[in-house]
């Protein structure tokens, strides 16, 4: 009778460990499979047999996951549609204000008021661009294709455009190189997103200025503006947040930062907003691994 009763002991021992492993081993499938369809991979698959206790949430997360593939799938496809649906008409309005203005070259007033249709064709493109990247961003098809890269070159380079600007937009540095790996054209939406930001609030003066602290490259943007006083430093890369400039009454959407925070974030690095302490404004710093 002992023999018996240790034996049942131990034969249940051995299916409380068996049940148990098997048990285990099915949870790390459920979670490799979440984990993957929380990166956007969502042809990730591991099987679970049917009889195990966990088959039905195996059903219902694959379920899911093919529901938002579609989804995303379908997102993507509206907004590409959407986006070539106006910029066609766009278009065909900056060729007719061409047009308007070579055939009234002498007109000034006429001249005038087409540029600033055209201003605004251009703000509607450039809306429409940030739109697509940020839909592209969010359904997680953009992949980072990192090299090494000399920051300051960069930086210089990325900064010529804005050379006509009528803000006074300076580049600092105390480095002579400093080389990291990131991905030159995703990371320039980062940067060139952040300037644009202050254009929109600063007074006259803009600031771009690199360091290095802790093995940590640090961009720092600051800018003249009325600074940050209504809002907390995350607040500003949370989707569709208004920011407003009270001393022309403009209304921004923050689309953009939100971008930024994504986009340094596939870098492995960070995006913090804070009072500017040299231009009394807003400081906006992107931090990246070196």
């Amino acid at each position: 009778m002992y023999y018996f009763i240790l034996a049942f002991f131990f034969l249940s021992l051995c299916l409380i460990t068996f049940f148990s492993v098997l048990f285990v081993r099915n949870m790390k499938k459920v979670y490799q499979i979440t984990k993957n369809f929380s990166q956007g991979n969502f042809d990730f698959h591991r099987k679970i047999g049917s009889t195990s206790v966990l088959y039905g949430l195996y059903v219902n997360i694959i379920h899911m996951g093919e529901q938002l593939k579609e989804l995303i799938e379908s997102h993507k496809q509206m907004c590409r549609f959407v986006a070539h649906e106006i910029r066609t008409p766009l278009s065909t309005i900056q060729m007719a204000t061409d047009s308007i203005k070579r055939k009234n070259a002498e007109n000034v007033v006429l001249i005038k008021q087409m540029n600033s249709v055209q201003e605004d064709i251009a703000d509607m493109n450039r809306i429409i661009s940030t739109f697509l990247f940020y839909s592209k961003v969010h359904s997680s098809e953009l992949k980072l294709k990192q090299s090494e890269t000399d920051i300051i070159l960069w930086l210089r380079k990325l900064l010529e455009p804005y050379s006509s600007s009528i803000f006074e937009i300076t580049f600092q540095t105390k480095l002579n190189s400093l080389k990291a790996n990131i991905d030159e054209n995703i990371l320039k939406h980062a940067v060139t997103n952040l300037i644009t930001n202050s254009m929109k609030f600063a007074v006259r003066h803009i600031s771009l200025t690199l360091s290095l602290d802790d093995n940590r490259i640090l961009i720092h943007i600051d800018d003249d503006g009325p600074g940050l006083s209504d809002y907390s430093g995350d607040d500003f890369f949370s989707e569709y947040t208004i920011a407003e400039n009270d001393e022309i009454g403009d209304k921004h959407i923050g689309l953009g930062l939100a971008i930024v925070k994504k986009v340094v974030t596939l870098h492995e690095g960070q995006v913090l907003a804070t009072p500017s302490p040299i231009l009394k404004g807003a400081r906006f710093t992107i931090s990246l691994p070196r």
